[in-house]
């Protein structure tokens, strides 16, 4: 499974753009923010620490990115969710900065995927949908990544080995009354739709147009 292509179907139909809290106060409904810190492509410098700000060199040269060209534009919000897609910052630096939040994820996920019992994780990692949901669940942190991880070892336990059946149990979790980034699931389901069933079949997925019907949801949405 391509980490870079799971990372940017995450940012580019889930996660926003660029935001610093000088902005709160300039910004229609600002509060709703709440305490976020400064955030790229979801990654928050506040929350994030260290495990995406100095932990590894491409968190810290991912900020450091960041610094060189939204630093001086903290409380502009014409740069509010920008995604240096070269609207206002150019497009290579968008390009670099998707580069460095993949390996981030992916050391992430590398940290964290041992709360997965060892038959679970075989079928995660045998099946896109699943990578894309426990790819996301780093966005979310560590505890919720744990709780994600404990609903299917559970099952898995109790014998289940259906990968539809762990996806319908992370998503109900997500939906459910105070459940855990719903807002999410939706747009997961979106995806996930456009993704081959097994692993077996990413390449013939991507060969067979599949990367392409992605892409096309991403500018329909």
């Amino acid at each position: 499974m391509d980490k870079l292509t799971l990372t940017n179907a995450i940012i580019d139909n889930i996660e926003g753009g660029y935001y610093h809290p000088d902005m709160k106060a300039y910004l229609r409904n600002g509060d709703r923010l709440g305490d976020s810190g400064e955030t790229m492509f979801g990654i928050d410098r506040r929350a994030g620490a260290p495990q995406f700000t100095t932990k590894t060199a491409d968190a810290v040269a991912f900020w450091n990115l960041v610094d060189s060209y939204y630093g001086s534009h903290h409380a502009d919000t014409a740069y509010y969710g920008d995604k240096a897609d070269g609207r206002r910052i150019p497009a290579n630096v968008g390009i670099q900065l998707r580069h460095y939040v993949s390996e981030m994820i992916e050391d992430a996920y590398d940290d964290w995927n041992d709360y997965l019992s060892d038959g679970a994780k075989r079928i995660v990692e045998n099946d896109p949908r699943l990578m894309l949901q426990f790819w996301y669940a780093v966005w979310n942190g560590p505890g919720n990544f744990q709780k994600f991880a404990n609903l299917v070892n559970a099952a898995y336990s109790n014998g289940e080995r259906s990968a539809l059946a762990f996806w319908n149990l992370i998503q109900n979790a997500r939906r459910s009354r105070g459940g855990l980034f719903a807002e999410g699931a939706d747009k997961l389901d979106a995806i996930a739709a456009g993704l081959p069933s097994t692993s077996s079949n990413w390449l013939l997925w991507l060969l067979g147009g599949g990367l392409a019907a992605l892409l096309i949801y991403k500018i329909s949405k």
